[in-house]
């Protein structure tokens, strides 16, 4: 595939669909050929992409391609919201099927699951929508309380942990936000998932970490703690703590160590 078919799926942010490459002069069975051939990858019905440079991209990547044809081809207004508008604010992700599109009605169209998209509906107020690279996506705190909604506790942890990391949102601010959906189904898995949240954890593992011990009630542990000396020369770093026990853990390695004097 070279030409105009390339210059599209540039422009449209990674893909291009069957009548972009009809109009170039393809054919249905140069477009079968090609995915048989590993060429093009196939996104969703009637979407392609250029195997060469989707390949290249990661899961969250990967997601944002198909989000972006998913809401070019949608004949109302709609928005990335929930799982999909955490993608597109640049959260970790963890956990759930990507292959699934989150967008939430600005038309009034009625809440619907198809085809790998689900419709969601709810009250957006202008403020509630921005613009991330031409995609419509609700704010960031509405996505992120939005996700612990329908995520299971150890992936909304995932994505509340690395929203706040980010230093946009605070707990309180999603706390706030959250007194709006406090009727709606998964409200108090949110409320839990949202008060553990911690800005400190550095990565996926961390958090995943953290949740394995809430859910068996081992303590939970400092983060990024600051192992020193009798002297309060800095030894090193280590991602979890508990100092009243003399225990530390970085990555897959334990240890004890002295709690540090200051």
């Amino acid at each position: 595939m070279a030409g105009r078919v390339v210059a599209l799926a540039e422009q449209n942010g990674g893909y291009f669909n069957r009548a972009d490459a009809l109009d170039c002069g393809y054919s249905d069975t140069q477009l079968r050929s090609a995915v048989r051939d590993k060429h093009l990858r196939h996104v969703r019905h009637g979407t392609y992409a250029l195997a060469e440079t989707y390949d290249e991209l990661g899961p969250e990547q990967r997601h944002l391609v198909l989000a972006r044809s998913v809401v070019a081809g949608m004949p109302g207004r709609v928005a990335l919201s929930h799982r999909s508008g955490s993608v597109a604010h640049g959260h970790d992700q963890w956990g759930w099927d990507m292959s699934v599109v989150d967008v939430t009605r600005l038309d009034k169209g009625a809440g619907r699951r198809e085809a790998g998209v689900i419709h969601h509906e709810g009250v957006v107020p202008d403020g509630d929508v921005v613009d991330i690279a031409g995609l419509p996506v609700l704010s960031e705190e509405r996505v992120t309380v939005e996700s612990t909604l329908v995520l299971d506790g150890e992936a909304g942890l995932c994505t509340v942990d690395s929203a706040l990391r980010a230093g946009r949102l605070s707990r309180e601010d999603l706390e706030r936000r959250l007194m709006t959906y406090e009727r709606w189904r998964g409200a108090l898995r949110a409320r839990v998932t949202i008060r553990r949240g911690d800005g400190r954890s550095e990565s996926v593992g961390e958090s995943r970490g953290r949740h394995m011990c809430w859910r068996h009630a081992v303590p939970a542990p400092d983060l990024q703690v600051e192992i020193r000396d009798v002297g309060s020369i800095l030894l090193g770093r280590v991602d979890y703590g508990w100092l009243d026990h003399c225990t530390a853990m970085s990555g897959s390695s334990t240890g004890c160590a002295s709690t540090p004097e200051t």
